[in-house]
């Protein structure tokens, strides 16, 4: 049944989300983990739709859904963009005459009319490969929270404001706390950011990496991928806003005693975030959560407030008010 997926046409269906039967997605996903040559063809029929949409030949319902779906993943976005720099790039046949003139403009120099015309057609299909190159390769972690992104639309795992992620209530999981999503999907998340990190070894994979190790609640994982980021960027407020909401989060789930030192930990690396960058709301709001925690009513109010003052009409803003009724009453 999987062999007759792997065809670019039936591949483009599954990227357009029209494949619907269950177990067929969930062995589209497995084999993306195993097989090496079957990504590859993903890979071609994504090129392909992507083609397709620039030349104008999407339309009606697949045109639908790929603005829909198929675009949810910022790295497609930029891959549109290089593609039709690259298109741009390449010279139509009027175009190619004008270049065999200028070419002639090198006769009697150290290149030949025939060189220098190859060269220009170097030149110019170099510019359009390597804007498309670095497009692509730019934003590996990007697809991986892209997708994260999706997984955690309509819950999320933690209290904590999670960087990257949009508001969703917090549902309360069974078993080991994770959600109903393919184990499979969250698997190859998990190893495309571990790939990442051993590739480039950068802040922005470290970070990646930590958030994801968040959403799983394997808090001693996030700290110490957000730990090592912060060794090259000590000034980035992100990583060290998501350093204290996994201290946080860890702290929930400790004793008396150790819970005091985490949450310490977390209020410390969100003080010196917000020293950094006093305007990122998610490291405001678990602020607030945390000195909530803590039991200090009056300094967790004034918190909330300051929070509010930058947010006052938005799903984080209402769970905010909230949390301030509850230390009010």
């Amino acid at each position: 049944m999987l062999e007759d997926l792997k065809n670019v046409e039936n591949l483009k269906k599954y990227l357009l989300g029209q494949v619907a039967r269950e177990t067929e997605l969930n062995l589209i996903e497995e084999r993306l983990l195993t097989d090496s040559e079957f990504s590859t063809e993903l890979e071609i029929a994504e090129g392909e739709l992507i083609d397709d949409y620039v030349d104008g030949l999407l339309a009606g319902d697949d045109l639908e859904k790929f603005n829909r779906l198929f675009l949810n993943v910022p790295e497609r976005r930029a891959k549109i963009g290089f593609v039709r720099a690259l298109k741009e790039y390449i010279p139509t046949k009027a175009e190619t005459e004008k270049i065999k003139k200028k070419a002639s403009f090198f006769e009697g120099w150290l290149l030949s009319p025939r060189l220098a015309f190859g060269l220009s057609l170097i030149v110019i299909a170099g510019v359009g490969l390597a804007a498309l190159w670095f497009g692509f390769r730019q934003s590996d972690t990007d697809k991986s929270l892209a997708e994260l992104k999706l997984i955690y639309q309509n819950e999320r795992p933690v209290q904590a404001r999670v960087t990257g992620l949009d508001y969703a209530p917090l549902i309360v999981l069974r078993g080991n706390g994770q959600n109903n999503q393919s184990e499979i999907t969250r698997r190859k998340i998990e190893k495309d950011l571990q790939k990442a990190v051993e590739e480039n070894q950068t802040t922005e994979s470290y970070n990646a990496l930590g958030v994801y190790y968040l959403t799983e609640r394997q808090f001693d994982n996030a700290i110490n991928q957000f730990e090592i980021g912060l060794k090259s960027s000590p000034n980035d407020a992100e990583i060290r806003g998501n350093l204290g909401a996994a201290y946080f989060e860890k702290a929930k789930r400790s004793n008396s005693e150790e819970k005091s030192k985490f949450l310490n930990n977390s209020l410390e690396e969100l003080n010196k975030a917000l020293e950094i960058d006093n305007s990122r709301l998610e490291i405001l709001f678990n602020k607030a959560l945390v000195l909530q925690e803590m039991n200090t009513t009056q300094a967790a109010v004034q918190a909330w407030d300051e929070y509010l003052k930058k947010d006052a009409n938005s799903k984080w803003a209402d769970e905010a008010h909230r949390n301030l009724a509850k230390l009010k009453n």
